[in-house]
């Protein structure tokens, strides 16, 4: 496997939708991880996501969409320490 490039994507951003666990068959095409572009095996589990507005989308391995599910929770996290403080009224406001 090769090292994954560039930052590790959010499922929170607008540019990822829905996902979905697939079977890459045993006909067709290759599949690579879009990610790490390891080849996917035949008839191998592979999580897709659908890109938003297009009929396209990205196939990911199972251990890159774990980092990505790592990443979006790491945003959660952030997002709920951010929403206690301004609910604790602690946020500072400059507008």
């Amino acid at each position: 496997m090769s090292a994954p490039k560039g930052k590790t994507p959010c499922l929170i951003g607008g540019s990822l939708g829905a996902c979905s666990f697939v079977h890459t068959g045993s006909r067709g095409s290759l599949r690579k991880c879009k990610r790490c572009h390891t080849p996917l095996e035949r008839d191998a589990a592979c999580i897709e996501i659908t890109i938003p507005r297009s009929m396209g989308h990205k196939t990911f391995c199972r251990s890159c969409f774990g980092l990505i599910l790592d990443a979006t929770q790491a945003k959660v996290d952030a997002l709920r320490c951010e929403l206690a403080r301004s609910a604790s009224g602690s946020l500072d406001r400059t507008t």
